[in-house]
């Protein structure tokens, strides 16, 4: 096989067109070299688009480390980087360190250092003093790892700050110092693929032309996220503007309303005419204590104090005061991207086209999701915050997802038919209530509310892989009161009697990891074999089928030429024509029919399913809001418009007392 090795440089990269500085590939069968200056030369790239062409119908495949970022230089270039052959080592790279600690930690290099990292043992106690950081996943890092060579980091960032400078002209010392710094990288590229073919071979058990299929269609996927990449969210700028301005404001309403609940926080001694606040340990303390929970709730080994983390706060969200706060934790975590805005990642993925283009992290998680980083991810924020996405005038946005879809593919794969009949009734919560006997068989939603709520709850506890303790807390979250660990285990043994081939599904699913030492999703992506923890390997399939099906979902809608935004969980985010967007989101669910049927198909009646679509459709003139995030923004609505911040109404004084208007 031939491989064309690629590197792109630029230095917008939240525009729409990157600002391309330059670009560089190698021929694999030759060894030939051709590097293109780019910047502020068109005809430069025309003629790297002719030639990369060429290359294409002779038949090279392409090949990159962040493939993604060279595809959505491609599409700068006028090309769609989806007629060619991709593979991405990255991809490759993060695939060989999902739960195996043999490439998770190790030796590696960083910034002309070498390193050491031990895994983590099972039990934390005896790894203190450790060094367990994990090998870093850049180019940098792969390169360290599996070659033993060693890169500058220093001499990256310094070539990384030249090229962002973006002078209106580079002088000619630079220019050649950037195409030299662009080879670089691609002259490892053929020795890293080799050095990744025979672990990736031995850690999933595909023999080498299954593998080879297995890395183009990941490759794919990195042409796939360009595209939606480049479409990005379209942001209400005025409505940012205006946020920015008022995170002070907000702040200070959030911790009023929380304190309405419980006084959680405390004002600062401070002359300032409008308090400021700050969280009261010594208050959350007590209120703990008064709770009656202190027995068990979990507390610092280092301290001894009562732990206030996110996922203590997720555990203990059943209290009414603790969910308050959980809420406007999050709120107030949020504000500061945007009260930093200048300096903050969100900023770096807004374009100048008011589009925020974020990074995705492709196959971050060990199910091979996708696992952005929330502080430029607007769809990971508070659900209010959504406001700020708004289509264009005549555009709109089409939202369409799987109804209950791990429900679904957990009774197709484990041909449960009590648990397919379950979702062929259309509402599988409430017939596991019935299942159950809670609720009669002539019950419905509306007639038995909270005993749905209660079944539902029990239902997604458990496709998480909860156990007993973690359920209780979910399911009390959930329903508004204490529900105890030994109620939880009686609504765990419910679930196990009536779905019995799920069950014994799972444990097949487990038994099958321990011999195997790997799981294997239907498009190639693998478990490896140091994963300790028996739920998240139990989860492992259903979890990772639903990524498998979004990301065939996806391919499918931008070969009909749908203008993919994002996936998330079991949703697509679509951008289109007002006039076309019924028909646009027709076919988006079409592909997301075909998706399911391709990943998923079974011969069997019984347990064939057809997963439902939820669709919505936002115009410009709409605000979109989801109901979880209706009361925030009732509060918080005022802030998207212009109002005089502390600063405005100082300087307006300042200004009438030395000069007056």
């Amino acid at each position: 096989m031939k491989y064309l090795d690629i590197d792109f440089e630029f230095n917008h990269s939240s525009n729409y067109n990157l600002n391309l500085v330059c670009a560089c590939f190698k021929l694999s069968d030759t060894g030939e070299e051709k590097q293109f200056w780019l910047h502020n030369e068109p005809l430069g790239k025309e003629v790297l688009a002719a030639a990369l062409k060429v290359h294409h119908d002779q038949g090279y495949i392409f090949r990159a480390y962040a493939a993604t970022a060279e595809c959505r230089s491609i599409l700068s270039l006028g090309i769609d980087p989806r007629e060619f052959k991709w593979i991405d080592l990255f991809f490759e790279f993060i695939q060989l360190q999902n739960c195996n600690d043999k490439y998770l930690y190790g030796t590696y290099f960083a910034h002309g250092v070498k390193h050491v990292s031990r895994a983590p043992h099972i039990n934390p106690r005896r790894n203190k003093g450790k060094n367990m950081n994990t090998i870093p996943r850049g180019v940098i890092g792969a390169v360290g790892r599996m070659l033993g060579v060693c890169r500058s980091g220093i001499h990256k960032d310094e070539m990384r700050d030249l090229i962002l400078s973006n002078p209106s002209e580079f002088n000619p010392q630079d220019i050649r110092k950037i195409l030299d710094y662009c080879s670089e990288d691609i002259r490892d590229l053929a020795a890293l693929h080799e050095a990744l073919e025979e672990p990736l071979s031995e850690m999933t058990g595909i023999d080498d032309e299954d593998l080879h299929e297995v890395q183009l269609w990941r490759g794919r996927y990195a042409a796939n996220l360009a595209h939606m990449e480049r479409t990005g969210f379209p942001i209400d700028m005025p409505a940012l503007e205006n946020l920015v301005r008022n995170t002070d404001n907000i702040s200070r309403e959030a911790i009023t309303t929380c304190n309405e609940v419980y006084p959680f926080y405390r004002r600062k001694n401070t002359k300032e005419i409008k308090p400021a606040w700050s969280f009261s340990n010594a208050h959350y303390n007590r209120y703990i204590k008064e709770s009656g929970h202190a027995d068990k709730w979990p507390k610092s080994e280092k301290t001894g104090a009562f732990k206030q983390d996110n996922e203590t706060l997720e555990k203990y969200r059943f209290l009414p005061e603790i969910e308050t706060l959980h809420q406007t934790k999050k709120l107030l975590r949020n504000l500061t991207w945007f009260a930093d805005y200048e300096d903050s990642r969100f900023r770096d993925s807004m374009g100048e086209d008011g589009v925020l283009r974020p990074y995705f992290g492709p196959f971050g998680t060990q199910t091979g999701r996708n696992a952005p980083p929330a502080s430029q991810f607007i769809l990971a924020m508070s659900s209010w915050l959504r406001v700020l996405v708004r289509p264009q005038p005549g555009r709109a946005i089409i939202s369409i997802d799987y109804k209950s879809q791990e429900f679904a593919i957990g009774a197709i794969c484990s041909k449960d038919n009590n648990l397919a009949n379950s979702y062929k009734s259309g509402d599988p919560y409430l017939a596991f209530a019935i299942l159950c006997g809670a609720i009669p068989s002539s019950g419905t939603k509306e007639s038995h509310p909270k005993e749905r709520q209660l079944y539902k709850s029990v239902v997604l506890g458990l496709s998480y892989g909860m156990r007993a303790a973690s359920l209780s807390h979910h399911i009390s979250a959930s329903i508004g009161h204490t529900v105890s660990e030994k109620e939880a285990n009686k609504y765990i043994k419910q679930h196990e009697k009536v779905y019995k081939n799920y069950w014994r599904w799972r444990e097949q699913v487990l038994r099958f990891y321990n011999k195997s030492k790997r799981y294997v999703l239907s498009d190639g992506w693998t478990l490896g074999g140091d994963n300790h923890n028996s739920l998240s390997v139990q989860n492992f399939p259903v979890q990772g089928v639903a990524q498998c099906v979004l990301r065939q979902a996806m391919d499918y809608a931008l070969d009909e030429q749908v203008e993919v935004m994002s996936g998330l969980h079991d949703a697509i985010y679509a951008m289109a024509h007002e006039s076309e967007a019924e028909a646009k989101a027709k076919t988006l669910g079409q592909c997301m029919n075909r998706a399911v049927k391709n990943v998923l198909w079974t011969d069997d009646p019984e347990t064939h399913l057809e997963i439902g679509l939820d669709l919505e459709i936002h115009y410009h003139k709409d605000d979109w809001v989801e109901d979880k995030g209706h009361t925030d923004y009732k509060n918080y609505k005022k802030f998207l418009v212009h109002m005089d911040t502390d600063q405005d109404l100082e300087n307006k004084v300042l200004k009438n007392i030395y000069g007056g208007i």
